[in-house]
């Protein structure tokens, strides 16, 4: 998830999650996930909130639509990215390219603010990237998924993500290996 400068995170994960049950259920879904996370004010994208309001957003959808918590984040993580960006068709090189611009720009962004959350690419090869997610948060990995699904699907590529690291579970951040399919040329 995308920390914010007091440890909290940004709204635009708590955009992500209204939006998705917007288009899953309505306003009146919307209001329910609300009153059942106890959560009465709207959201704006750059400022942070604390975590545990995000946390009561997800676990109330997932109640709500009787999605288990990791698939929420996933579809939520994906959802964010899909709808918040322009499809353009890039290709695979270009995706490659983009983690690698990503890197960069979050260490130039955590030599400053050392407490954000950081996506990065740390290893490329032969049709597979390995990226990198350090979080003081723990169990978020399945929203990094969907980002990078997202990402992909914003690139026009189809991949496969392994999962090989996960954060708590000896490590302390997450590690995907990511296997780009080949771009079917027309």
């Amino acid at each position: 998830m995308v920390a914010g400068l007091n440890g909290g995170m940004f709204g635009m994960i708590n955009h992500a999650i209204e939006d998705f049950a917007l288009r899953r259920g309505g306003p009146i879904f919307w209001e329910e996930v609300r009153r059942v996370a106890g959560v009465t004010h709207d959201f704006q994208a750059t400022t942070p909130y604390p975590d545990e309001l995000t946390f009561r957003l997800v676990w109330a959808a997932s109640q709500l639509l009787g999605i288990p918590i990791p698939k929420l984040l996933r579809i939520v993580g994906k959802h964010g990215i899909v709808e918040r960006t322009c499809k353009i068709p890039l290709g695979e090189h270009c995706l490659s390219s983009f983690f690698m611009v990503l890197s960069e720009l979050q260490a130039q962004i955590t030599q400053t603010m050392a407490h954000l959350a950081v996506l990065r690419c740390i290893h490329e090869e032969e049709g597979h990237l390995w990226v990198e997610y350090r979080s003081p948060r723990l169990a978020v990995g399945p929203f990094v998924v969907g980002i990078l699904e997202g990402i992909a699907a914003q690139f026009q590529v189809d991949l496969l993500i392994d999962h090989v690291v996960r954060a708590g579970e000896g490590s302390e951040f997450d590690a995907f290996r990511i296997h780009l399919k080949p771009v079917a040329t027309p």
